[in-house]
């Protein structure tokens, strides 16, 4: 019995030992599982930081893109605006030349319409009071008689219609000091014999000249002074025959047979407005700064072209280095994955040795229980 009784006693010391030994490794298997649960935790941390980190570039790249989308077709855009306003311009800068080089040709073919547009512009600016423009944009001729009061007129329709005397003075000191043509001038006040003449008594000789033409009867001394002592035949038999007893006639025709038997007659062409081919000063003026403008235009455009051109470059250089980011965040994301699965498989071991562990504790802890029941039943 004393000899069981030792061989119990080196048992239960070595099965202390070995539970002692097997308590140290369920604490050290506890500790590292716990490291590893740990470094989870933080790997997985990480992996969602990153996974947020990637998402923001990727909103970013696509946002950068629909960006560069935007200002290639801002450039494409703005290249051609600039291509249709070069030609515009271009347009533009010929129509300049062109009407500069038609007023210079038209003002020395027309001095007078040069004075004549001067004199208007002066009356218009309020420069000299009491002008009331041109006697034919102050009356309206009857239809079918316009070849007849162009010749009767001889010229005079084109005159500028003034007040007075005090003004016709002055649009002809203005005249002579800007050294411009000659023009017709026919003051309303102090206007003598204008009084209408009497008709010659030929029946076909018709009223006179002033007759066919409607105006205000503020005009009334101007228009008898040119056509009151016109009339008008309806043949050129009646016309040669009323011009030798003196009185001066023109026929339907614009054929004009002056008192005494002078004849102006021929093939009637309308006569050329020199008005509407001359380019007013202002609308030259405003046309070329319309150019500069325009070219102006151009110059900002094609600097934008340069700025965009800049971004685009920028924005592709932006788009270059957040891909390559986004390349090294997803291999970065892809090896704690990795590092992700090892350590949950190291977690897993653990687990499976602590288990064993377990198992052994339990086995030695009832060992212990039943060589102390067999050495309390050999003591007793």
């Amino acid at each position: 019995l004393n000899q069981d009784l030792n061989e119990l006693r080196n048992n239960y010391a070595k099965s202390q030992a070995t539970l002692q030994i097997l308590s140290r490794r369920m604490s050290d298997l506890n500790t590292r599982k716990e490291r590893f649960a740990a470094t989870l935790n933080e790997l997985k941390e990480s992996h969602d930081d990153l996974q947020g980190v990637k998402k923001e570039q990727e909103n970013q790249l696509e946002a950068l893109q629909h960006s560069l989308d935007k200002k290639i077709a801002q450039k494409e855009a703005v290249g051609k605006e600039i291509v249709d306003a070069g030609k515009i311009a271009k347009s533009a800068r010929e129509a300049v030349v062109e009407f500069a080089t038609q007023r210079e040709i038209a003002e020395k073919i027309a001095q007078e319409e040069k004075a004549l547009r001067n004199i208007e512009e002066l009356g218009e600016l309020g420069v000299i009071s009491g002008i009331h423009g041109r006697l034919k944009d102050l009356i309206k001729v009857d239809r079918g008689y316009e070849r007849a009061i162009e010749a009767a007129a001889t010229g005079w329709l084109d005159s500028i219609i003034v007040q007075d005397f005090d003004t016709a003075f002055t649009c002809t000191e203005t005249l002579r000091r800007l050294k411009l043509g000659r023009i017709k001038i026919i003051p309303l006040q102090g206007l003598s014999n204008t009084k209408t003449a009497t008709p010659p008594k030929i029946e076909e000789i018709g009223g006179s000249a002033s007759a066919y033409v409607k105006y205000s009867s503020q005009y009334a001394p101007a228009v008898t002074f040119v056509f009151g002592d016109t009339f008008i035949a309806r043949h050129d038999k009646a016309a040669i025959a009323a011009s030798r007893d003196g009185y001066r006639i023109v026929t339907v025709n614009g054929d004009l047979y002056e008192p005494g038997g002078g004849i102006e007659c021929g093939y009637y062409r309308a006569p050329i407005d020199f008005s509407s081919m001359i380019p007013s000063e202002n609308a030259v003026q405003s046309l070329d700064q319309a150019v500069k403008a325009l070219q102006e235009h151009l110059t900002r455009r094609e600097s934008d072209i340069t700025t965009l051109e800049e971004d685009i470059d920028r924005t592709r250089v932006e788009i270059a280095r957040l891909t390559e980011m986004s390349s090294t965040i997803e291999g970065e994301v892809a090896r704690i994955r990795r590092n992700i699965k090892t350590t949950e498989q190291h977690i897993k071991h653990i687990g499976k040795q602590i288990l064993n562990i377990q198992g052994r504790i339990e086995k030695e802890r009832t060992e212990i229980v039943l060589q102390k029941t067999h050495r309390d039943a050999i003591r007793r």
